[in-house]
């Protein structure tokens, strides 16, 4: 004989239906590894940099923006190699 452990609530379109604690059991955890890899997905910020100050070995790049804007600099080989854009887009992941 089985017996009933848990109830889920009917919603709209659905009757209401009595479940084994081994189903709910199975649902929890699809539901958790569903939950873990949406997580797993990586965050990124991606933020345009403007080409900025040329000094003796390298090209300024710099966010437009007025409080702590970002800056890198590259060497005027690797803007060579990118075409001497005026325009970068830096994508930063975690690791």
């Amino acid at each position: 004989m089985c017996s009933i452990d848990y109830f889920i609530p009917k919603t709209d379109g659905e009757e209401e239906k009595d479940i084994s604690k081994d189903e709910l059991d199975r649902i929890l955890e699809k539901f958790e590894r569903r939950t873990k890899e949406k997580m797993a997905d990586p965050i990124t910020i991606e933020v345009i940099l403007t080409r900025e100050k040329e000094t003796p070995g390298t090209w300024r790049f710099k966010e437009n923006k007025g409080d702590h804007p970002m800056t890198i600099y590259l060497t005027k080989e690797q803007v060579k190699e990118l075409g001497n854009p005026e325009t970068i887009k830096l994508t930063i992941t975690a690791s």
